[in-house]
C-alpha cells in the first residue's frame, strides 16, 4: 500500500501548487524524463505584451495602422491580439468597418474593410513573399502590400530561470518551442538559460517535434 499512497499524496500537493497530473503513471513516467519542452508566450513569459513600436509604411497613416489592427486582432484569442486590443481601444479609430474576418490557422487573421480592401495581420509568414525582414513581431498588410509592422514585447516569468536551472541541475534538457520570431526566441531563451531553440513553428510543427522527441 505505501506505493500507491505515496502517489496519491504527491498528487494531491501537486495540485496545491497548480500542477495537474493525469494520474499515478504519468508521475513515474516523469522519472524517465530526458527533456522537457516549453511554449514561449504565457508560460516561460508571462503573456502580457505591450507594444514597444507601430510603425506604418508605403503611404498608410500610424492611425490607419491602429484602426487595421484594432478590429482584426479583436477576433483573434491570442496573447498578443489581446494586449494589442488592450492598448488600442482608447485610441480615437477611423470610421472602417471590416466584414469577412477570419483566423489564417498559425498565421494571424485576414478580413475585408469597408472600403473594399483585403487586409491581413500576422507573422513573417503573411509578408514573406513582400519583405525579407523577419525581425518583427507582426506585420500588416492591404491589398498585399507591405505596410506596416508591430514589435512587442513581454516579461520572463519570475520564477522562469530558476526553473530552467534547476531542471539543467537535473540533467532534464530544457527545449523552447515557439512561433515566435528566432531573433525574440533566442532573446528570452539566453536571459533564461535555454540552449535549444525552435522558432516560428506552426501548431501541427509542435507537436511534430513533440512526437519526433518523445520516441528518442
Amino acid at each position: 500500500l505505501a506505493t500507491p499512497t505515496a502517489v496519491m499524496v504527491g498528487i494531491g500537493r501537486a495540485a496545491k501548487n497548480g500542477i495537474l497530473i493525469k494520474g499515478g503513471s504519468s508521475l513515474e513516467e516523469f522519472a524517465k524524463v530526458q527533456s522537457i519542452v516549453f511554449d514561449k508566450t504565457g508560460t516561460l513569459t508571462t503573456g502580457n505584451f505591450r507594444i514597444r513600436n507601430i510603425q506604418a509604411l508605403n503611404g498608410v497613416s500610424k492611425e490607419e495602422l491602429e484602426t487595421f489592427l484594432f478590429h482584426l486582432e479583436q477576433r483573434s484569442s491570442h496573447p498578443i491580439a489581446k494586449s494589442i486590443v488592450l492598448e488600442l481601444k482608447n485610441k480615437n479609430h477611423l470610421p472602417i468597418s471590416f466584414s469577412e474576418i477570419k483566423e489564417i490557422k498559425g498565421m494571424g487573421m485576414e478580413g475585408k474593410g469597408s472600403d473594399g480592401s483585403q487586409y491581413k495581420v500576422g507573422s513573417y509568414r503573411v509578408a514573406s513573399e513582400v519583405t525579407t525582414d523577419a525581425s518583427h513581431t507582426l506585420y500588416i498588410l492591404k491589398n498585399n502590400l507591405f505596410v506596416g509592422f508591430v514589435d512587442m514585447e513581454d516579461e520572463i516569468k519570475t520564477h522562469a530561470k530558476e526553473t530552467i536551472s534547476f531542471l539543467k541541475s537535473q540533467n532534464i534538457i530544457p527545449i523552447m518551442l515557439s512561433g515566435d520570431t528566432k531573433k525574440r526566441c533566442e532573446t528570452i531563451a539566453g536571459q533564461i538559460g535555454i540552449s535549444e531553440i525552435y522558432s516560428g513553428q506552426l501548431p501541427d510543427q509542435k507537436l511534430n517535434l513533440v512526437d519526433s522527441l518523445s520516441k528518442k
